[in-house]
């Protein structure tokens, strides 16, 4: 059985499940693939009109780290206990 195990925001799912479903309405599905998807605590950002980039170095990685933790916790559900998660 093959599996895709995606991390991702609320809006991302939101447009994924909105784009899933027109596929679905519009075409007969002839592989069907089970999906995971899992959400996490909303992060709290502060709105800066012009961050400088340590500003947004800072809260891109506190996102990675959101992202890889969230994986963390739902891989063995899924079934990728083994697997080691990198960002590049």
């Amino acid at each position: 059985m093959y599996c895709h195990y995606v991390c991702m925001t609320r809006m991302q799912a939101s447009c994924l499940i909105s784009v899933l479903q027109s596929c679905l309405i519009m075409h007969h599905v002839m592989l069907q693939v089970p999906m995971l998807v899992v959400f996490g605590k909303p992060l709290e950002l502060p709105k800066i009109k012009n961050p400088s980039d340590d500003e947004v170095q800072k809260y891109l990685q506190m996102y990675i780290e959101a992202m890889e933790a969230l994986c963390e916790k739902h891989k063995n559900s899924a079934g990728y206990g083994n697997t080691i998660i990198k960002v590049v």
